[in-house]
């Protein structure tokens, strides 16, 4: 600063004449001084210039020009956002992670394990008589394959009672009154696959069923299977109307009374004569008439693959029913996966029945047992005690159904009656 303040002095500095000077150049000596001052000047604007932010000063006088892009900052942003939405589709695409139940992981084993307990019985194609066959009943049954479907469809029993227990309380008895029945189908399955009505011999069963708890523990299956079918049947009937378009085959009142009859007779025709010996006859009489009855036709395990294949097709159907009640399949679908079940697990029962009753000669087990069955429920009135009780049953159901003014329960009649208020109405108005 003193030396700027030199410089500016001498140019500003007065003079007596300045008109005429009295020298047109400075002496050596101020020429040194003057050359000395202008390094100190430079120094010092260096020195300030170096201290003082000279953007801020020049910028905001400097007209605003656009910016140019900086590619690499851009292509570096690209791949950010390309990054970015791969992983947003990765989560979305990716399935929720929830707790798995307890009945998911039953469910499971018991599928697979059935499943592949009976995978080496497939067959597919016609018997040696002509029919139209499944699984080959024929093939002999060694005790290993035997103990792993009997585990299959243990756990599709016990399947069948976790699942029960999920039904919401609230539910309407078009969608519990088919789990109830389907739970106590599998449990009596399975009872009865494991104990010695499958007419095997003892290696090939747990307990005895003619005597003891297992006699019990069939016999409350039973019962409670007879309870729930009636049930369903008379819900068909006269039951409210709420949630019958949900069950599996069921479009309307009519296809509900159709199919929930079939599954009546159905399960009755093939549960009575199963028993019947149970309460009506004894171990031993049993083994000499039916047991050797199946094995001189060549098919010994005839009834344990004809309960066992059952048992499959109520677990299953049983899956078909949720998918539609919780509507992610529609009506048309479900009444074809009731047929297609229905002829894959009960094709060759069904067969083996009818050759035995109709054509006896491809299949002669009546013979061969001296018509052991046949007697049983004959000197016991089994059938026309059955006939008497389900004519009970449907005209009970009938006389509901007309005291509800065809509407299946009184509630489903004050609601309809609502829903008419206004139309009347309307029309009186007019």
């Amino acid at each position: 600063m003193l030396a700027l303040s030199g410089i500016l002095g001498y140019f500003l500095r007065p003079h007596t004449d300045p008109l005429h000077p009295k020298s047109s150049s400075p002496s050596p000596k101020e020429l040194e001084t003057l050359l000395e001052s202008k390094d100190m000047l430079l120094a010092s604007i260096a020195s300030k210039v170096a201290t003082t932010n000279a953007r801020d000063v020049i910028y905001p006088r400097l007209p605003e020009v656009p910016q140019l892009p900086n590619f690499e900052e851009t292509f570096n942003g690209i791949a950010d956002l390309k990054t970015k939405a791969i992983r947003f589709l990765e989560t979305k695409s990716r399935t929720k992670r929830k707790p798995v139940s307890m009945h998911s992981t039953i469910s499971t084993i018991a599928a697979g394990s059935y499943l592949t307990a009976y995978l080496p019985f497939l067959h597919p194609g016609l018997d040696h008589d002509g029919f139209l066959q499944i699984f080959d009943f024929y093939q002999p049954l060694s005790i290993q394959a035997c103990h792993q479907i009997q585990f299959g469809v243990d756990m599709l029993a016990l399947s069948g009672i976790l699942g029960y227990f999920r039904i919401p309380p609230k539910s309407p008895p078009a969608r519990r009154l088919p789990f109830t029945l389907a739970t106590f189908a599998n449990v009596f399955f399975a009872l009865t696959l494991s104990s010695s009505l499958n007419a095997l011999p003892e290696g090939y069963w747990y307990f005895d069923a003619f005597s003891g708890p297992g006699m019990g523990l069939i016999a409350a299956a039973f019962f409670g299977t007879a309870m729930s079918m009636i049930s369903s049947l008379d819900n068909a009937i006269s039951g409210p109307s709420k949630g019958l378009q949900a069950c599996p085959g069921g479009m309307n009142r009519g296809t509900n009374i159709l199919f929930a009859s079939l599954i009546f007779f159905f399960v009755n025709g093939a549960q009575v004569p199963l028993v019947a010996p149970m309460f009506f006859s004894n171990l031993e009489a049993y083994q000499q008439s039916m047991s050797a009855a199946f094995e001189s036709v060549g098919m010994a395990a005839l009834d344990f693959h004809s309960f066992a294949t059952a048992a499959g097709f109520v677990s299953f159907l049983s899956l078909v029913a949720t998918l539609q009640f919780e509507k992610k399949i529609s009506q048309t679908t479900g009444l074809f996966s009731f047929l297609s079940l229905f002829l894959v697990f009960n094709c060759d029962a069904i067969i083996a029945t009818y050759k035995t009753m109709v054509c006896p000669d491809l299949l002669p087990i009546l013979e061969s047992s001296n018509f052991y069955i046949s007697n049983i429920i004959a000197e016991n009135h089994l059938i026309e005690g059955g006939a008497i009780f389900t004519g009970l049953v449907v005209l009970n159901a009938v006389r509901k159904l007309l005291m509800t003014g065809g509407y299946g329960s009184d509630k489903d009649r004050k609601s309809n009656a609502r829903s008419a208020v206004p139309t009347t109405a309307l029309m009186k108005e007019d």
